[in-house]
């Protein structure tokens, strides 16, 4: 896997994230965890992205958002690349 590739995925994810409040955050992920492919924009690459969120200490506090990415080859598909955030109920980004 190209990791610098598959970090440019990511971050192209987490921005489509973070242009999310909150409660369309908790809405759309908390135990509903979502998988996409996306395309690698220079190898032509399918990245499997996982988007998944829970609470980070206390339900209904602050929201974790992990996005993991991996091309599905070799030991990528077990340990993928992966970032997170935190957001707090008023929309503050938690830790940044």
């Amino acid at each position: 896997m190209n990791r610098a590739e598959a970090q440019r995925v990511i971050g192209a994810v987490l921005d489509e994230l973070r242009d999310m409040s909150y409660d369309e955050l908790v809405e759309t992920f908390l135990d509903d965890p979502h998988a996409r492919e996306i395309e690698g924009p220079d190898s032509g690459t399918l990245y499997r992205v996982e988007i998944e969120a829970f609470w980070d200490d206390r339900e209904g506090e602050n929201l974790r958002v992990l996005v993991a990415v991996d091309d599905g080859n070799g030991l990528r598909g077990y340990v993928p690349v992966t970032e997170d955030f935190t957001i707090a109920p008023n929309g503050l980004f938690v830790g940044e």
